[in-house]
């Protein structure tokens, strides 16, 4: 014990030792009083977290039970380790490391892969993407990297619930309810999570489209045609396009008429003979189950 902080280290002198002061009429029941500052040892809960402070008296939050043990330390006996989806417990959604560094609240689940480091410590790996879970002082994404940005707590809140903590920063994460991930300093039930074993892979891009398809305009009725050279045009008749996911919700569109595929430069939209970072696509689909094709260049 320091003047006000209850710590451990790795020596024993006159701030480690320690005076049990038995309670009256409670049998194994001790206050515990630091020889150095006379103060007594206090334990209240904090969000998520039960803390542990100096008090100057020994009233009820200050007592201690003391039973003999026959085995070993157990505190970290029931870590996790293995493959979990970790979902919002308030809206439902399940973190997904669906891109890049890219993070959301997915109606798929994605797969995490917790390692526990020790001492409650833990890493957390997208199967999506093989990235970890990483946060910054205002922003959480994923990383290749395995440093302290990404290393977490997870805590218990009970009732299957956890709260995940960054050891860097002490906030926490939460999932919202259009979808973002962002970052509290509080855990309350807005953050809890849950995270269950999974018993599948990622899901995350499980529905990506691939194969033949016709595209059509809703508000035109009109169908997107590839009918010659570069040229794109609306028509009535049905035009073929082969649409190839390449991963990650990234998509080409190859015109089955001209074998070309649909292109964005930097001021027009037209078709090119070969497949490069101007011919990829992003589908962002819309709760009607129509969709926005946006070019991954140029957003």
């Amino acid at each position: 014990m320091r003047r006000n902080e209850v710590t451990a280290v790795d020596w024993s002198r006159s701030w480690e030792k320690w005076e049990l002061i038995p309670v009256i009429d409670q049998p194994g029941v001790y206050c515990i009083m630091n020889d150095k500052w006379d103060d007594f040892v206090k334990m209240y809960k904090s969000g998520a977290e039960y803390k542990v402070v100096d008090q100057d008296n020994c009233g009820t939050k200050e007592q201690f039970i003391f039973e003999s043990v026959t085995h070993g330390s157990l505190v970290w006996s029931q870590v996790l380790g293995g493959s979990y989806t970790i979902a919002s417990d308030k809206f439902g959604d399940y973190l997904a490391n669906y891109r890049g560094d890219d993070l959301a609240g997915w109606p798929r689940a994605d797969v995490w892969a917790i390692t526990h480091l020790g001492f409650g410590v833990y890493h957390l790996q997208s199967d999506t993407t093989t990235q970890y879970l990483s946060m910054h002082k205002n922003r959480i994404e994923t990383s290749d990297n395995q440093k302290k940005f990404e290393e977490f707590y997870i805590l218990d809140a009970g009732d299957g619930k956890y709260c995940i903590q960054s050891i860097k920063w002490g906030n926490y994460l939460k999932i919202e309810s259009d979808g973002d991930v962002s970052i509290k300093s509080i855990c309350a039930a807005n953050e809890f999570v849950r995270i269950e074993p999974a018993q599948h892979g990622s899901l995350v891009w499980e529905n990506a489209i691939s194969g033949d398809y016709t595209i059509l305009s809703q508000s035109k009725n009109k169908y997107l045609a590839n009918l010659d050279c570069d040229h794109l045009t609306g028509e009535d008749t049905p035009a073929t396009w082969h649409v190839h996911h390449e991963g990650y919700g990234i998509y080409s569109l190859k015109s089955a008429t001209t074998m070309n595929y649909l292109r964005m430069g930097k001021k027009e939209i037209n078709t090119i003979s070969w497949n490069r970072s101007w011919e990829k696509w992003l589908l962002t689909e819309n709760d009607d189950g129509t969709y926005c094709l946006l070019n991954q260049k140029w957003d």
